[in-house]
């Protein structure tokens, strides 16, 4: 996925990898938020950590 970025010709196949990658891991992050006690960090910081997950799938899926 990486080098595909790193290609004009495969560099929008990458980032659309890299979206559903990102998109795999939001259950990891709900699942982690919606615990007593999150794995890393307070509540603050997973809601957090979840925001960043959807700006991570924009960011592949314009292909910036």
């Amino acid at each position: 996925m990486g080098l595909a970025l790193l290609h004009p010709t495969f560099s929008k196949y990458g980032g659309l990898g890299f979206a559903a990658l990102m998109i795999a891991f939001i259950p990891i992050h709900v699942f982690d938020l919606f615990r007593d006690h999150p794995v890393v960090g307070s509540k603050a910081i997973a809601i957090g950590r979840l925001a960043i997950q959807f700006v991570l799938i924009y960011t592949g899926w314009v292909d910036l």
